[in-house]
């Protein structure tokens, strides 16, 4: 069982994930998406752990910092978007990014004892992935379909993430030829 990490600072606490809107601006969307799935600082998605699993879901070491702020601000409540500070907001951030990255790891290692042969229906709680990254794609899938993900590189990454951005591509770009 994995145990998430909390964080609170003197002037608020950051909500619950599920409260926050985060597909309520699709430019800010399409941003984060686009720093969230930059493979250029990585030599070899492949060789990632997990990907001998072939349930590797992607979790960057590294997004940007003025996008994420921006994208974590705007969803907050209008009473909490003055109070917090750049900072914070990047801690909050990469502290969920780091809950993430710590339920995909039991995931994983769960996954090797028990040598699952159908992964896609284990339950997995990663409420950062179904926030964060699918209903805002899915919100604003007009404006994720213009990023024009390299799918080659992508296809090393397996998981949620990847197959729901690449239905959701096919899902809602596809445009019929006149």
């Amino acid at each position: 069982m994995t145990t998430y990490l909390t964080i609170s600072f003197p002037e608020w606490s950051p909500p619950d994930l599920s409260s926050l809107d985060f597909g309520s601006n699709c430019t800010h969307v399409r941003a984060f998406l686009q720093s969230w799935f930059d493979l250029s600082h990585y030599n070899d998605v492949g060789a990632m752990p997990g990907h001998e699993f072939n349930v590797t879901f992607w979790v960057p070491e590294t997004v940007d910092a003025t996008t994420t702020e921006a994208y974590f601000r705007d969803a907050l409540p209008s009473n909490l978007q003055a109070i917090v500070s750049y900072g914070q907001i990047l801690e909050w951030e990469r502290l969920l990014r780091d809950n993430y990255t710590a339920a995909v790891n039991e995931f994983l290692r769960l996954e090797a004892q028990q040598n699952w042969t159908n992964t896609d229906s284990i339950p997995l709680d990663i409420p950062y992935y179904y926030t964060v990254i699918d209903a805002p794609s899915r919100a604003c899938a007009q404006s994720v379909c213009g990023l024009g993900f390299d799918w080659n590189q992508l296809g090393d990454i397996n998981g949620p993430g990847v197959n729901n951005a690449c239905h959701i591509t096919l899902i809602t770009c596809f445009q019929p030829r006149d």
